[in-house]
């Protein structure tokens, strides 16, 4: 059975018997340790033994001997599997076959990076498992979501404020965004109520300069003042490829309302339109006017190449500068034959 909602595969991992069977997809990681997390501790509950495997280390005749014998110390095992697409040829039919059989009283779990259905294997693995989930990165419009979930768990409470600072600092990332709330959540106690500057200062900015704002600087065309902010940032010491990163998210959702307002729908759609809150949404219209109609060309190349230019140990200054210059640097209208801009870019 396939799944799509995070919650409801939680359930299914925690409550899960022997003869389940969980297959996880996905390079979103954070969702998938959950998972996995949950699972063990069900069957550690159910008494039942857990061993971990990775597929492309296993050898012929390991898992029939590991479904088919029994434990000395409890009625069954957990069998964890990393990299399961990585199962030899020789292997797989023995790992169809153990987990088509669930009086053997074991429970599976596969976790894979790549997509489920992306091998042959991993398609007859689906159809065997009792549930499979996919674990996407979450869309930016709904990076609230998890800051909501995530602070309910760590008992803090965050104003709208803190919620767009934290959703922007983690870059997309929900082990980002959790790190950070535990941050907070140790710095300031349970029960806490959070703010930007407390959320800035515990992500390694300060109120007075922030990553955030010199994003929202590249972003909008504002040089001097981002250029001015990348060089205290990076002097405090901030990860270069992360407020590249940020530049990138920010960017993505301007040119995504220079799309919707470009094909003429009002200003007040765009956070239903984008799937983000209204608060953000009065940002991504002031920002998302400079980029109505324009050529993205030129700045995707701009990413691509600071991006390698930083993974090649380039000076982060020398890399970063010329990556605002071009980024803020007055834009050609493309030529185009209807209304709008189209989807913007996504950059691997």
């Amino acid at each position: 059975m396939v799944v799509k909602d995070f919650d409801r595969a939680v359930e299914y991992a925690a409550s899960g018997g022997p003869g389940t069977v969980l297959l996880v997809g996905g390079e979103e990681t954070f969702q998938a340790g959950r998972l996995e997390a949950a699972m063990e501790t069900g069957a550690k509950a159910r008494g039942l033994e857990t061993v971990r495997l990775s597929a492309d280390e296993v050898e012929p005749g390991r898992v029939r001997r590991l479904s088919s014998e029994g434990s000395l110390f409890s009625s069954g095992k957990l069998i964890l599997v990393r990299k399961a697409e990585g199962f030899s040829p020789k292997v797989q039919p023995e790992v169809l076959a153990a987990v088509s059989c669930p009086e053997a009283g074991h429970m599976f779990l596969f976790r894979t990076e790549k997509n489920l259905g992306a091998t042959v294997f991993l398609k007859k693995l689906g159809a065997a498992a009792t549930v499979s989930f996919t674990c996407w990165e979450p869309f930016p419009g709904r990076m609230w979501q998890w800051t909501t979930r995530f602070s309910r768990e760590l008992g803090l409470t965050l104003d709208r404020q803190a919620s767009e600072a934290a959703e922007g600092l983690a870059f997309g990332r929900l082990a980002n965004l959790w790190s950070l709330l535990e941050t907070l959540s140790l710095r300031y106690g349970s029960g806490a109520r959070i703010t930007a500057p407390m959320v800035l200062a515990s992500g390694g900015g300060v109120p007075e300069c922030s990553a955030l704002d010199f994003s929202h600087d590249a972003v909008t065309g504002r040089r001097s003042r981002a250029l001015e902010k990348l060089s205290l940032l990076l002097a405090a010491g901030e990860e270069p490829i992360r407020l590249l990163a940020l530049v990138h998210s920010q960017w993505l959702m301007a040119v995504s309302a220079a799309g919707v307002i470009g094909r003429g729908e009002p200003e007040g759609s765009l956070a239903s339109a984008l799937g983000i809150s209204p608060y953000r949404a009065r940002w991504a219209a002031e920002a998302g006017k400079a980029w109505v109609g324009k050529s993205l060309g030129p700045v995707v190349e701009a990413f691509a190449e600071t991006d390698h230019r930083l993974k090649r140990g380039w000076n982060p200054m020398d890399a970063l500068a010329p990556f605002i210059v071009t980024l803020t640097a007055p834009r050609q209208r493309r030529f185009s034959s209807g209304a709008g801009a189209s989807p913007p870019p996504h950059l691997s």
